[in-house]
């Protein structure tokens, strides 16, 4: 009986501790870190995916017949849409790298971006692929808590120095940016 009251009494103890250490290394963790690295880890994924299919591509190329040449390499590089991902991404990780006021637009824009191109993409489908469709929810639902994060008053007051008032504002004008970004990004490719 005493050991399984000591046993029981430890184990409360430590979950009491181990609680209180997870409560510290949130308040010492602040959001905008968090959102940095999200951005961070999303551009080196889809950059590393992108030069895989630009291997991929170079790989299948010259396998066949014809002689693979500079221009070929150009042409898989720049004309075919595997790294438009990491160049659009590019757009936050610019927001990322700045930390000025600037960069909280950008990081939002971006975000936008991302967010009515999944609403988009989603509506747009004719086709009812369930498995295609969570995934656009869940993603669509990770983006939107990323952008509840960024118009926090500990990021957006504390961290990137904007006056309260300013939050509307400038949540329009990165709306704006993002569907102009997703409107250029549909017309030239």
């Amino acid at each position: 009986d005493s050991a399984v009251i000591l046993s029981r009494a430890l184990f409360i103890y430590w979950n009491v501790v181990a609680h209180i250490r997870f409560e510290r290394l949130l308040k010492k963790l602040h959001p905008i870190s968090i959102i940095k690295t999200v951005v961070i880890l999303l551009f080196l994924i889809v950059t590393f995916v992108g030069f895989k299919q630009v291997v991929e591509f170079y790989s299948a190329y010259s396998n066949s017949q014809e002689s693979f040449d500079q221009k070929t390499l150009f042409d898989a590089l720049f004309r075919t849409k595997f790294l438009r991902p990491s160049l659009l991404i590019g757009i936050a990780v610019v927001g990322v790298l700045v930390n000025k006021k600037k960069g909280w637009l950008l990081i939002m824009s971006y975000f936008y971006f991302v967010l009515t191109g999944a609403i988009y993409t989603l509506l747009a489908s004719s086709e009812t692929n369930i498995a295609e469709t969570l995934t656009f929810l869940i993603s669509a639902l990770i983006i939107a808590s990323l952008m509840v994060l960024m118009n926090t008053k500990r990021v957006f007051i504390n961290y990137y120095k904007y006056h309260g008032s300013m939050r509307l504002k400038l949540n329009m004008i990165a709306t704006i940016l993002g569907i102009g970004i997703g409107l250029l990004n549909r017309y030239f490719y």
